[in-house]
C-alpha cells in the first residue's frame, strides 16, 4: 500500500470515529443534568388557579344557633357559605377590646360561628369593617357569639362577643355591636328553620346557656344526615411554574433520582416531586436564625397566602386547618362538597408552608388538582346520627373521651390505582393528637348507601 492511499484509508477512519464520537455525544444521557432555569420553555411563574385572600381562607366551620334550649344548624354548608358572605358586610361598632366576661340570659338568642383554629383578633378587620384602630395581633379568638338581647327599656340590641374558648379565665377578647338590620339577617334564620337542623352537644349539655361559662362546645347533627360519594379525576399541575416562583433567577438547577422520585436541587435548595408526582415538597436547606424572633399568627397567615398567590396557586378550595406561630408553620385542607378532607394515603389534601424569619423554609402542596368525574350513578351514604356516634363514644374503651380533641363529619380520599381517579366516602372522624382519624364504630353501622 502506497502512502496516498494508507493516508486517504486514515482518513477515511477518523471521519468514522468523529461520526461515532459526535452521535455519542447527542444521544447521551447524563444522571444528573444540569439545566439553566432561565432556559426553560416555560418560563412563567403562574399556575392556572386562582388568588385567595385571608377572609375567604378563615371561613367559619358551623354556625349554631341558640334558641330556648335548643341548637341548630345549617345542613346544607352552601347555606352557611352565603351567611358567611353576608356578614363581610357587616360593620363593628363601640369595639371595646378589654370587655367584662359574658353573662347569658335563659331568654336570650345567641349565635355562634366557630372557627376551626384559633385566629388573631386583627383578623376581625378583615372580615368587618371596624370602627376603631388596629386590633390586637397577640390577642386570639376561636368563636362569634352574637347576642339578641333587650335593655331595661325593652329597646333589642345586637351584640358581638370574640371568644377564645379555650381560656379558662377570661375568654372574652372583644365586645362591639352590630346594627339592627345586620343583626336580624342572622337571627332571622330561626324564625321558620328551613335551612337548619338540630344539634346535640358532644357532652350532653349546652354550657353558654344560663351561666356565663364558654367551653369547646362540640356540636354534632342530631338526626342522620346524607352525603354524596364523588369520584374524582385528577390533572396534573405543572411543576415548572412553581420551580421557577421558588428558585432564583438563572440558577443551576440539577435534576436527579433520589429513592424512585425526581429531584430539582441547586447549592441550598431542593424540590421533591413525590408519590407518582402528585406531590411536591420544597426545601431552603440553609436555616435562617440570625433573628430570632419568629412571625406573629396575623403576619405567618399574610405571608403564606401571599405566597400562593404568587404562582396562582390555589388549585382547588382550601380553607386554613391550622397555624402555629412557634413552629411558624401554616396549614391548609382541602374541602369538596363543603365537607373538609380528613383522610387520605399520601396527605395530598393538604398545602403547608412552614418559614424562618419571614422566608418559606419549607413548601407542600399536591401536584394535581381534582374534578369530580362526570358520571351518573351517584351514590349517598347515610351517616350515623349524632346520637348514634355521642352514645358509642360514651360507651366504648375505643376513644378516651377526654382525649377527644373534635369530632366532626369529611370525606376520605381513595385513590382508584393505577388510572390516577380518587374517590371520596363521607364519614364521621375524631381528632386525636392533633390528627383527624375515622371514627371505627364496630357496633354501629358507620353509612348505609341509600341511592
Amino acid at each position: 500500500m502506497n502512502m496516498e492511499t494508507m493516508k486517504s484509508v486514515i482518513l477515511v477512519i477518523l471521519i468514522a470515529l468523529s461520526l461515532v464520537l459526535t452521535a455519542g455525544l447527542w444521544n447521551y444521557q447524563p444522571s444528573s443534568e444540569f439545566v439553566e432555569e432561565g432556559a426553560e420553555v416555560i418560563d412563567t411563574t403562574q399556575l392556572d388557579g386562582e388568588e385567595n385572600d385571608l377572609v375567604s381562607l378563615v371561613e367559619p366551620e358551623q354556625f349554631v344557633f341558640h334558641e330556648r334550649g335548643s341548637s341548630y344548624s345549617y345542613e346544607d354548608p352552601a347555606e352557611k357559605t352565603a351567611m358567611y358572605d353576608r356578614m363581610k358586610q357587616w360593620e363593628l361598632l363601640n369595639v371595646d377590646e378589654t370587655p367584662e366576661q359574658p353573662s347569658f340570659d335563659e331568654d336570650s338568642h345567641v349565635v355562634e360561628a366557630i372557627f376551626s383554629e384559633e385566629l388573631p383578633l386583627k383578623v376581625l378587620a378583615n372580615i368587618f369593617t371596624v370602627s376603631t384602630g388596629e386590633l390586637s395581633e397577640t390577642q386570639v379568638f376561636n368563636r362569634l357569639f352574637f347576642i339578641h338581647g333587650h335593655d331595661d327599656n325593652s329597646s333589642s340590641f345586637y351584640q358581638v362577643l370574640a371568644v377564645d374558648s379555650t381560656d379558662d379565665v377570661a375568654p372574652a377578647k372583644l365586645r362591639a355591636t352590630i346594627d339592627g338590620d345586620y343583626g336580624s339577617q342572622l337571627f332571622n334564620e330561626l324564625e321558620d328553620k328551613n335551612d337548619l337542623i338540630e344539634q346535640i352537644a358532644l357532652d350532653g349539655s349546652i354550657s353558654l346557656l344560663g351561666n356565663s361559662e364558654i367551653e369547646s362546645t362540640i356540636y354534632l347533627h342530631k338526626g342522620r344526615v346524607a352525603y354524596p360519594e364523588e369520584v374524582l379525576q385528577t390533572t396534573p399541575i405543572p411543576l415548572v411554574p412553581i420551580q421557577n416562583d421558588l428558585f432564583p433567577p438563572n440558577a443551576v438547577v440539577s435534576s436527579s433520582s433520589i429513592d424512585g422520585h425526581r429531584r430539582l436541587a441547586t447549592t441550598d435548595r431542593r424540590l421533591d416531586v413525590l408519590d407518582n408526582e402528585t406531590r411536591l415538597k420544597y426545601e431552603y436547606m440553609i436555616p435562617n436564625r440570625a433573628n430570632p424572633s419568629p412571625l406573629l399568627e396575623y403576619d405567618l397567615l399574610t405571608r403564606s397566602i401571599n405566597d400562593v398567590n404568587n404562582h396562582v396557586g390555589w388549585t382547588n378550595t382550601f380553607y386554613l386547618d391550622s397555624i402555629s406561630s412557634t413552629m411558624e408553620k401554616a396549614t391548609y385542607r382541602m374541602h369538596f362538597n363543603g365537607l373538609p378532607i380528613l383522610s387520605s394515603e399520601t396527605d395530598v389534601e393538604i398545602m403547608s408552608m412552614k418559614y424562618e424569619q419571614g422566608y418559606i423554609q419549607e413548601y407542600i402542596r399536591p401536584l394535581v388538582s381534582f374534578e369530580r368525574y362526570p358520571y351518573d350513578n351517584m351514590s349517598t351514604d347515610e351517616l350515623a346520627s349524632g346520637e348514634e356516634v355521642r352514645e358509642f363514644l360514651t360507651s366504648t374503651d375505643k376513644y378516651n373521651s377526654e382525649e377527644v380533641e373534635g369530632v366532626k363529619i369529611g370525606y376520605q380520599l381513595k385513590e382508584q390505582r393505577p388510572n390516577l381517579a380518587y374517590s371520596l366516602f363521607p364519614g364521621w372522624f375524631v381528632k386525636l393528637s392533633g390528627s383527624w382519624v375515622p371514627l371505627e364504630m364496630e357496633e354501629l353501622s358507620q353509612n348505609e348507601e341509600v341511592s
